[in-house]
């Protein structure tokens, strides 16, 4: 692909998709782009290239950035001792929904679960994961054209969730 600048095409890095591939999604920003396409194999070295396709011009006016991150996210652990608290400050404008990610300790690794979705706009959560280690963070996001921009996560939050909860 290339990208104008000031008036003249400017080669951009080669994108390989893999082979058999009937679609793809490129974002590269704002600008004036253009794309050729042409398959390609190499055996024993060499490689072959079949010819070009006409090129395309893409016009891309808005460029799109990540939400801002919540900050001052807390966790907290519950009066019943097995559901987690979550609070956090909403800073961006443009998010479509948060992501909740958990990790739980088995063993001495940190594995990742999927991520709980949470509506926009929210800055309040309650989840019960079970017992056990975990530690959690969150980012915001949204997607545009299929593409989705999510901002960083928070800092990892852990907390303890006790095997049962306490007898009364």
């Amino acid at each position: 692909w290339d990208k104008q600048i000031n008036g003249s095409w400017v080669r951009q890095p080669i994108i390989s998709i893999p082979g058999n591939t009937t679609s793809y999604v490129h974002i590269p920003g704002a600008g004036t782009h253009r794309y050729s396409l042409r398959s390609a194999y190499s055996i024993n070295g060499y490689a072959y290239k079949s010819a070009l396709t006409p090129w395309q011009t893409v016009v891309i006016q808005v460029e799109y950035f990540p939400p801002l991150a919540p900050t001052n996210f807390v966790v907290t652990l519950q009066m019943d001792q097995m559901t987690v608290g979550f609070t956090w400050q909403d800073n961006s404008t443009n998010e479509t929904v948060f992501h909740l990610v958990p990790q739980k300790l088995v063993g001495t690794t940190w594995t990742t679960l999927n991520y709980i979705r949470i509506p926009a706009n929210s800055t309040s959560y309650s989840y019960k994961p079970g017992n056990g280690d975990w530690r959690f963070a969150l980012r915001s996001a949204y997607s545009v054209n299929g593409y989705a921009y999510k901002s960083a996560l928070t800092p990892w939050v852990q907390v303890h969730v006790p095997l049962s909860p306490p007898s009364a």
